[in-house]
């Protein structure tokens, strides 16, 4: 048998529709999820499961910075 750690990503801080969110809001969505995962020590903080499944361009170019 495999010996595997669990692993947890974010999916936001209070789950909202990041493509209906000013910068200023998603810019706190984001780091404070991040911010949250830190306590854990098998956190993937390079990885994010987007609420809803939803997205824009905007929010794609605002995660690749």
């Amino acid at each position: 048998m495999r010996n595997t750690q669990p692993s947890f990503a974010s999916h936001t801080h209070h789950h909202m529709n990041l493509s209906k969110l000013r910068k200023e809001e998603l810019d706190f969505e984001i780091k404070e999820a991040k911010k949250c995962l830190e306590s854990f020590p098998y956190a993937l903080d390079n990885i994010i499961s987007l609420p809803f499944g939803r997205f824009s361009n905007r929010v794609l170019d605002f995660l690749k910075k």
